[in-house]
């Protein structure tokens, strides 16, 4: 045990928990420095700064990161990164950040610092340097918990509404796809992406009061988590949920137009991603062609689409629920939420 953090909402109820902490101590065994005692509005605590607009890194912290020498081998690459990840919780996307420069701490990749690197180096260490904050999370207000993910990764946002009708951020961050987990399918992954920060935010979510909304811009998401758990048919999406029990959630589309944040999650990174890999022969990336002249790989098999299909196709987007037994498509009712176009 380090340091110690009381909170109260009021002086008389502080000193009442600090007299219980310090019977506590007692009880254990546990010594304590008074030289360290603070007490006050502002407070500084494993290297963050608390007070009533919620919480900052130090300063001095800041500066070592904003002061970080170029690096010039695996080690001290380890060293700043290391550094970056104990502010994992003010960047929402801090895995694509450092995306490029975590290729050299590969086993079998030589050193080799590109120019890429030496841009998102810069880049990162500006945005580090600015002004970063997180709200106190609220456990008597309802939270949003916004989630994305793509291929390349997975990235959330918990957020409250505030007294000022203003959206504060309680927490955040994102981790990149392991290569099997860019295999999924996308509502896996989409899934995968909400399991991903309900047990990241465990702390504030599990045993709230509250129903926590889920905003994902994945439509066929919000009708695989209004089934009953036995009712998913992807046996993956079921193991997914299932770690999700106990926390309660109601998963809501926001499409990817609205999502105001969706652009510091996993789709439109804050650092664009590496260039493609180069082509044998030392060639650079395969140019991509204009749309009108890219073949769809699907374009040979378009033309056996016949009229039921695009029957089905206008029903399900009009959202004409199959009900009645006597319709040509109710034997998709049941997978019906689970249906979704390319």
């Amino acid at each position: 045990m380090d340091d110690i953090l009381v909170a109260a909402p009021n002086e008389d109820e502080l000193y009442t928990r600090i007299r219980s902490v310090l019977s506590r101590c007692r009880l254990h065994g546990i010594t304590i420095s008074k030289k360290k005692l603070e007490i006050g509005q502002s407070v500084e605590f494993a290297g963050h700064i608390v007070d009533p607009t919620g919480i900052r890194p130090t300063a001095d912290k800041v500066a070592a990161i904003r002061d970080f020498p170029r690096p010039l081998d695996v080690p001290s690459l380890r060293s700043f990164m290391g550094m970056c990840n104990q502010l994992m919780s003010f960047m929402p996307d801090l895995s694509h950040a450092i995306k490029a420069m975590c290729t050299l701490l590969q086993k079998s990749c030589s050193w080799d610092w590109t120019p890429e690197m030496e841009k998102e180096f810069k880049e990162l260490k500006d945005l580090l340097s600015g002004p970063l904050l997180v709200k106190h999370y609220d456990p008597d207000s309802p939270s949003t918990l916004i989630t994305d993910a793509s291929g390349e990764g997975l990235g959330y946002l918990l957020t409250q509404k505030q007294p000022d009708d203003t959206v504060g951020v309680m927490a955040c961050g994102s981790r990149a796809a392991s290569p099997t987990e860019r295999r999924y399918a996308p509502i896996e992954m989409e899934a995968l992406g909400v399991a991903y920060a309900v047990g990241k935010c465990e702390y504030y979510l599990r045993g709230n009061p509250h129903t926590t909304t889920v905003l994902t811009d994945h439509r066929p998401l919000e009708g695989i988590f209004r089934k009953d758990l036995a009712d998913v048919s992807n046996t993956r999406i079921q193991r997914i949920r299932e770690k999700l029990v106990g926390t309660d959630l109601r998963v809501k589309f926001l499409p990817g137009k609205d999502n105001i944040v969706d652009d510091a999650l996993s789709r439109a990174p804050l650092f664009p991603p590496p260039p493609g890999p180069r082509r044998r022969g030392g060639r650079g990336p395969r140019p991509r062609l204009p749309h009108r002249h890219r073949q769809h790989r699907c374009q040979p098999l378009l033309h056996l689409i016949d009229d039921d299909y695009r029957a089905l196709l206008r029903a399900w987007r009009t959202k004409q629920r199959p009900t009645d037994p006597t319709n040509p498509f109710y034997e998709y009712l049941r997978v019906w939420d689970d249906l979704s176009t390319l």
